[in-house]
């Protein structure tokens, strides 16, 4: 249930917080970056957040950050392998 509702919970929250709208752009779309048309940095860079604290607090085992990363597009997005 929460995965279904989270995004529009969230949005709902962060707009009458009066959270900027890139706020809402990055709730609408940490999880599909080629609908991000507007706001695009913020949603990239927040998923790219993401992705590195789940590796960060992975507790199963060991994985290095090279082998993690290496096919996640939102890197190549970011330009952050050069």
């Amino acid at each position: 249930m929460i995965e279904q509702y989270q995004k529009v919970i969230g949005e709902n929250h962060a707009r009458r917080w009066g959270l900027p709208v890139s706020v809402v752009e990055v709730i609408n779309y940490i999880d599909d970056l080629s609908a991000a048309l507007n706001f695009r940095m913020q949603v990239t860079t927040t998923n790219a957040t993401r992705l590195l604290a789940d590796i960060s607090v992975s507790a199963s085992q060991y994985v290095g950050f090279a082998e993690a990363l290496s096919d996640q597009s939102v890197f190549d997005e970011l330009n952050l392998y050069e």
